[in-house]
Parts: C-alpha cells; sequence; structure tokens
C-alpha cells in the first residue's frame, strides 16, 4: 500500500468512530503524524520475528589510540548539486552515494548550502543521484560550494554488537551506560581487544581504548533507517500483508488521543500481527529441526538431568 492508500484507510476507520473525527484530521499534518507513528510501532512490534529483514550492519575496524567511530554515513564535496523539482534530487558528479554507503529510505541533514540545509527523506539512491521523497522542496543550487550530506540520528537504532571473529563465534561486547564510562576502567588504560562500549550522538566508544590497529574488529546491529520511515510509495521493508496494521495502529492512536474507544482496533491489530508472523513462521517449516538441543547450547547451558546426558552425541 502507498502512504496516501494508508492515510484514506486510516481516515476510514476513524470515521467509524466519530465523523466529526475524521473531518479534524490533516492528511499533511496530525493524520500523518499518526501514521507514521504508527510505522514505527509496528516494526518495532514484528522486528523480534524479522530480524533479517528490518536489520542492517556496520563493520567497524579499530585504529590504535582512538577510542570513538561514527557511525553516520556522511559525504562531503565541492561536486555535490541540489536540483529543484519534484521530487527534487541530489547529484554528485563524483557519483559517492552508493560507496559512502546512502540507502533508499534514510533520513539525511543537508548542510553548508546557500538556502537548502535542512532535513530531508531519500526516496531512491544511485552512484550519482539521491532522489528524494516527493514532499520535499529545494531551492537549488549547483555545485561548487562544500556541501555535507550525513545521515540522521542513527545511534537510537543499536540492536547490539558483537566481536568478529575467524571462527564465526562471535561474542557480543557489552553495551554501557555512558554514566558508568569512569568506573569500567581507569582513565588512560588500553587494550588491544575492548570488551565494553557506549554510545553518545552518532558515535560508538569502546572500553578501554584500543592500543591495536584492527580490521573489522567488531561488527554492529543496526535497525534499518529506512524501515521506520514512510515515504510516498508506502513502505520498503515492511511485507505486503502486514502493511494494514499501520493504519490499525494509527487509528489506535487517534482514538486514544480524543477519548474513544480503541478495543476494535486492538483487536484487528493484534489478528494482523498474528496472522503476519504465523505466515512468516512458514518458511522455515521444511528447515532441519533438531531433536536434542545443538552443542554449542550444550556446552554453553546444560540444565538436564546427569542420566540423560550423553557425551557422544554431536
Amino acid at each position: 500500500m502507498t502512504r496516501a492508500e494508508i492515510i484514506s484507510l486510516t481516515r476510514d476507520l476513524i470515521n467509524e468512530i466519530s465523523t466529526d473525527a475524521g473531518a479534524l484530521l490533516s492528511d499533511t499534518g496530525n493524520l500523518l503524524e499518526y501514521v507514521n507513528a504508527g510505522m514505527e510501532d509496528v516494526v518495532l512490534d514484528l522486528m523480534p520475528l524479522m530480524k533479517s529483514v528490518f536489520m542492517r550492519t556496520k563493520t567497524i575496524s579499530l585504529v590504535a589510540d582512538q577510542a570513538a567511530y561514527s557511525l553516520a554515513q556522511t559525504i562531503t564535496g565541492t561536486t555535490i548539486a541540489l536540483v529543484t523539482g519534484t521530487p527534487p534530487t541530489i547529484t554528485d558528479s563524483g557519483s559517492g552515494f552508493v560507496t559512502a554507503g546512502f540507502a533508499a529510505g534514510m533520513s539525511i541533514t543537508v548542510s553548508g548550502s546557500t538556502a537548502d540545509d535542512g532535513d530531508y527523506l531519500i526516496e531512491t539512491v544511485v552512484a550519482g543521484t539521491l532522489t528524494l521523497d516527493a514532499a520535499d522542496t529545494m531551492t537549488g543550487e549547483i555545485a561548487g560550494a562544500s556541501i555535507t550530506i550525513t545521515q540522521k540520528d542513527p545511534s537510537w537504532m543499536i540492536y547490539k554488537v558483537e566481536r568478529s571473529v575467524t571462527d564465526q563465534s562471535p561474542r557480543e561486547i557489552e553495551i554501557i551506560d555512558p554514566l558508568d564510562f569512569p568506573f569500567a576502567f581507569t582513565v588512560g588504560d588500553t587494550e588491544a581487544s575492548p570488551t565494553k562500549c557506549y554510545f553518545q550522538g552518532d558515535d560508538i566508544y569502546f572500553v578501554k581504548t584500543p592500543d591495536t590497529t584492527t580490521s573489522n574488529y567488531a561488527k554492529i546491529y543496526l535497525l534499518r533507517p529506512e524501515a521506520v520511515t514512510l515515504p510516498t510509495t508506502g513502505p520498503k521493508y515492511l511485507p505486503r500483508p502486514a502493511h494494514r496494521m499501520i493504519a490499525y495502529k494509527a487509528a489506535m492512536l487517534a482514538a486514544t488521543s480524543i477519548g474513544a474507544n480503541v478495543a476494535p482496533f486492538v483487536a484487528l491489530y493484534e489478528m494482523r500481527k498474528n496472522q503476519v508472523a504465523s505466515l512468516y513462521r512458514k518458511q522455515f517449516q521444511q528447515k532441519t529441526r533438531h531433536v536434542r538441543d545443538d552443542s554449542s547450547r550444550r556446552n554453553a547451558v546444560d540444565d538436564r538431568e546427569k542420566v540423560f546426558y550423553d557425551p557422544g552425541w554431536d
């Protein structure tokens, strides 16, 4: 479903509660906000089930005596131009957008321009062009000035951090509260293999500070930024059967705001969520099943009675 179709469905659902409420909602204002919030809630509800769909990874290489590493995708250059239109575009004669890591659905910030500094949503990406959402507007600027494009606020999307190892048994790196940082180690201490990290803004900090340069030391799992945005073409990663969940959730939020009964929308939402979950799990039905726990779990946690333990089982 497109964003317009989801908004229309949400309005129809809300009109079942109160036509007055439906008339007070704006497709580009409060109703759109409910739909955007609903999109985020749906992704967060389905992410535990569909990690491979909603997540991406970023690999970090350590540099000796450097504690902080940026997570945001960014590109700066004098080859970047801002092009007005519907939709507007950002072009780079150096064709660096794909290499820099930009992807469809990302929210970005433009800085360094004469009149178009601000936040935008990427609709599509090729090496030399970012096509923005049709709702975005730009004055336009030819290449020449040094313009920077930065991915917005990726750090809240962190799911976990793992240390990459050659034996394919990654070890999770503990994420600590920045307030605990002073207690994690003595200031000035370093080590080759940090086991903890924390986040500030768009940066990850390793604790203790690495004293050795190590390629591809850690892999960070993040929620795809494009998974929680809703461009005009509709959800990019949310499976089609789950699109109506956005409207049900948005209607719940709208009904809550006016003190109306949300129970019908809750029932619709839960029914569709269960259907989507059942449909998704069916793809695994033909895969190998283990009669017993696999060896890695038996080695890590074995809470069975000794009489059932068979050391010869592989």
